[in-house]
């Protein structure tokens, strides 16, 4: 499992997680990758859901 794969993983949040690095983070890719792809709809996808339970 890569390091971001248990951040992504809405079932397994970790126990001290770094909410506002992870935000940050995938602000900074969604603004930076503007052409659609099947990843960045996922990424969107998982973020609102962190969103969701945050």
């Amino acid at each position: 499992m890569l390091d971001l794969d248990k951040y992504l993983d809405i079932k397994l949040p970790p126990k001290r997680s770094r909410w506002n690095q992870i935000h940050q983070t995938v602000e900074f890719v969604l603004h930076a990758c503007h052409d659609p792809s099947p990843l960045r709809d996922e990424l969107e996808r998982t973020f609102a859901e962190l969103r969701m339970i945050k």
